[in-house]
């Protein structure tokens, strides 16, 4: 499909130690423990499970927002982030919050950031300021700042959880058809299980800081959320995860 590196992760653990307050002893919050896992290259993978799972943790781990306490992670390329708010500085025009994402300005980097407004149907906001925009409109440039440098890898933690169940659906269907014209692999984190199979090749079950297991989702392209199969893969997913969680 692509030439797109793979990710592998080897072994990785993260622990966080809370202070205990008023004398109290000390936690330790394994959030990631002894994972290993390979992505392959280009394909799209959701990653669902309960709150504080580990699952945005294992994000930052990948992005390097965090350091591991052991193991390694490999991929060759780089590497786009976009996270549950859309983090736009108020005081710039849609236009200078993508420009934040270049180390350098000049005309490669105006044509990157017109071709990336292009294919998010952005053009026409380049000179908006973030008050301006909806909900949905601001997620939409947050991701366009995440693919204006071209990355490799795509990394979404929740990125439409806040958005009505509306606009959900239409940017889950932007997000599909904008990957299957890109080289780039994306890893999803979301609650949402019926998010998680209309865009995910493979959806990895997460419980405790370790992957319980995955399940392929080989449905064509685009999916239909009343499908048969679709549902089936839905509450497959869901009774396992409920099952982890001993529900």
């Amino acid at each position: 499909m692509t030439d797109v590196a793979e990710l592998r992760i080897s072994g990785l653990s993260r622990t966080f130690r809370l202070d205990g307050s008023r004398g109290g002893a000390c936690a330790e919050v394994k959030a990631v423990q002894d994972l290993s896992l390979v992505i392959p290259g280009g394909s799209f993978t959701a990653i669902v499970g309960p709150s504080g799972c580990g699952k945005t943790t294992l994000l930052k781990l990948i992005a390097g927002l965090e350091k591991p306490d052991a193991g390694s992670i490999s991929f060759g390329g780089s590497m786009g982030f976009m996270f549950q708010d859309p983090r736009l500085l108020p005081w710039l025009s849609v236009e200078e919050n993508l420009r934040l994402a270049f180390a350098r300005g000049g005309p490669e980097t105006d044509a990157e950031i017109d071709k990336t407004l292009a294919l998010m149907g952005l053009r026409d906001w380049k000179k908006v300021y973030p008050r301006q925009l909806s909900g949905g409109m601001a997620q939409r440039v947050a991701l366009a700042r995440a693919l204006c440098r071209k990355p490799r890898l795509l990394l979404l933690d929740e990125p439409f959880g806040a958005l009505d169940a509306f606009t959900r659906i239409r940017l889950r269907r932007e997000l599909d058809e904008i990957w299957k014209g890109l080289d780039v692999t994306v890893v999803l984190v979301t609650h949402d299980i019926e998010e998680a199979v209309y865009l995910g090749d493979r959806v990895l079950m997460m419980r405790s800081g370790t992957i319980q297991d995955a399940i392929g989702i080989p449905l064509p392209r685009p999916r239909e959320y009343r499908g048969q199969e679709f549902q089936e893969y839905c509450r497959r997913i869901e009774e396992e995860t409920l099952g982890f969680q001993g529900l």
